[in-house]
């Protein structure tokens, strides 16, 4: 039976008039979709009737002298189905179908009032015919999913889901450069970009997203030519009305990825050049790191924080800094956002033993975390402290032998800065830590006092170096922000700073160990900002008062002179207004300066960075 259905169509095929080869084309559909020989296939594509295939042509050139155009394109669309189906995978070659494929993406172009094929059934053939490596370039470069969205009317019909998973198969795709035309795939992201912007058509943008995503992993974002300012606003904009709906879709995930290969092409000279692209940037960020840290977790030893997750942490901690000089009105999900990663990040060390980190790793997950809890008035249990002071130990351990020892315990004593910061604004806590000894202040001062005046570390100063761990920040974390916009962070925090101080009671000592210890600090933060350390006779005489504060309280430095010598350190009318200021701060407000003159000189700034307002 078969034999004579197969000399029938050869038959047909040979000597047919054009009616009779679509009869003949029909037949072997029917017959062969249902019943399967694998004979078939090479038969229909070898012996396929010419005439029949002109016609296919000249309908393209001109569809409207064509009598039964439609009839003849649904004719079309059932023999690429029917040569790509699954069964027929083994006998698919470009030297025999790549005619039928160009034929397609032709006519797919052409738009018909009603689509002239069964959905379901031609997103089944084109996942097949993209098992052909050649065809999946010419998909792409010919644009091909988006004028199939077009054709088919996607937007109206129930097969979204369905549409999108093809447009994965067609851009799963990892090959040299030589294979996809950078020229026209410059055309294809503006013709995206451009129907998004005219049909605001969410699903246009979703597709922009899949497409930016092959480009990344096939490395061609630094081949092609597109206004990163239009992405970046479809990018804003796509994400924040996700975000508000709740749990991000998966292509919304993709968005971080796609903008840190943007970021870091070399030809690449978008800038985060203000607040405004900073937060987004921090909220894409957040979520990101937030989804891999509750869905799969990283690595669960010897974890080391790559290039690429360093420099979203760095940019969502340039956030956290700027937090008080934000807009929350104009920016409503930030907070939420950024709570929902300390709260990602708790559950992780609950997860994993971040002591099996290397040095780096553990100090930045901790910097992070612990700059949350006091930015965003996160409350700090008793076992976060536990937890805190433990790692913060551990850290130190870690370090005691290594090359890094000359930084780690200035390190210590910035993260250690901000849980005092904490403690000073809970009133029951700061009393009663100021009525016993000093406690962990006292410690907190010697610790910093050592720091400042290590003579490995004044080395470092000297020449100009960073400290370990921020060795690289600067050129390959940060370099993509905008220095004028990390000095304007600054200078806003500072007077953020100042004016909050303003609305508090400058002077108010709970005893004379406090005062001592405020005044103390006032004159370290004042070194530190002016010379990056301390020097050696000063950090004698500051040790000595806090371990011998009852005996040395009449000699508790006020100021300090332009000499610097510590004997003559006194309060006096010579002082400018601005170090007077300085020393009528809190003790709180003091440790929250020596958090920012930290952050600006190492993380964002350099050594010859320096607030101004209080000195």
């Amino acid at each position: 039976m078969d034999t004579l259905d197969f000399d029938h169509y050869i038959s047909v095929s040979t000597f047919g008039d054009l009616s009779s080869q679509m009869g003949a084309v029909r037949m072997m559909i029917s017959r062969f979709s249902k019943h399967y020989n694998e004979k078939a296939y090479p038969i229909f594509i070898d012996r396929f009737p010419r005439k029949l295939y002109d016609e296919f042509e000249s309908m393209i050139a001109d569809s409207t002298n064509v009598e039964g155009y439609y009839e003849k394109k649904k004719l079309f669309f059932d023999v690429f189905t029917f040569i790509f189906r699954q069964k027929h995978v083994k006998f698919l070659s470009p030297h025999k179908d790549e005619k039928f494929v160009q034929l397609f993406v032709k006519f797919i172009k052409s738009q018909d009032a009603i689509p002239a094929f069964d959905l379901k059934i031609m997103i089944s053939s084109v996942i097949v015919c993209m098992s052909q490596r050649a065809y999946k370039v010419l998909f792409i470069n010919e644009n091909v999913m988006y004028h199939f969205y077009s054709y088919a009317n996607i937007s109206n019909s129930e097969s979204v889901e369905s549409f999108f998973h093809m447009c994965e198969n067609v851009y799963d795709f990892k090959s040299e450069k030589c294979s996809l035309s950078p020229f026209k795939l410059t055309e294809i992201v503006d013709q995206l970009m451009t129907n998004f912007e005219t049909s605001n058509d969410e699903n246009l943008a979703r597709m922009l997203f899949q497409f930016f995503r092959m480009l990344r992993r096939s490395r061609f974002l630094d081949d092609i030519k597109f206004s990163v300012t239009r992405f970046h606003d479809i990018t804003e904009e796509m994400f924040s009305r996700y975000i508000k709906k709740g749990t991000p879709p998966r292509f919304i995930l993709y968005l971080p990825k796609i903008w840190r290969g943007i970021l870091n092409e070399s030809n690449n000279s978008f800038r985060i050049d203000n607040i405004e692209k900073l937060i987004f940037f921090a909220r894409m960020f957040c979520v990101e790191i937030s989804h891999n840290l509750d869905s799969v977790g990283w690595e669960t030893s010897d974890t080391y924080w790559s290039k690429d997750k360093q420099q979203k942490l760095y940019i969502i901690y340039l956030t956290l800094v700027a937090f008080p000089i934000i807009d929350h009105e104009a920016n409503p999900d930030l907070r939420t956002l950024l709570t929902r990663l300390h709260d990602s990040f708790s559950q992780y060390i609950h997860k994993y033993n971040i002591e099996n980190n290397v040095a780096q790793s553990h100090f930045q997950f901790l910097q992070l975390y612990v700059k949350s809890f006091l930015t965003l008035n996160i409350r700090i249990s008793i076992l976060d402290e536990i937890f805190l002071h433990d790692q913060l130990q551990f850290l130190l351990k870690k370090s005691s032998n290594g090359p890094i020892v000359q930084s780690i315990p200035l390190h210590c004593c910035y993260l250690t800065s901000q849980i005092l910061t904490y403690v000073c604004g809970q009133v029951d806590l700061f009393e009663s830590f100021f009525a016993t000894g000093l406690g962990q202040a006292k410690t907190f001062m010697r610790s910093l006092i050592s720091s400042l005046s290590n003579d490995k570390y004044a080395s470092i100063i000297l020449e100009s170096k960073k400290l370990c761990f921020y060795e690289d920040v600067k050129n390959k974390h940060l370099s993509i922000i905008n220095d004028d916009l990390i000095q304007r962070i600054f200078s806003k925090c500072e007077s953020h700073l100042a004016d909050a101080i303003k609305t508090e009671l400058l002077e108010v000592y709970i005893n004379d160990e406090y005062k001592m210890f405020t005044e103390t600090l006032a004159n370290i933060i004042y070194s530190f900002n002016e010379s990056n350390k301390l020097e050696k006779t000063k950090a004698y005489s500051y040790l000595r008062l806090c371990d011998n504060y009852t005996n040395n309280l009449s000699r508790t430095p006020n100021s300090e002179d332009k000499s610097g010598s510590p004997s003559e350190v006194k309060t006096d009318s010579n002082t400018s207004a601005n170090r007077s200021l300085l020393h009528t701060l809190p003790f709180s407000a003091l440790l929250k300066l020596f958090v920012l003159i930290y952050e600006l000189k190492f993380i964002y700034g350099d050594l010859n960075s320096k607030l101004t307002l209080f000195f």
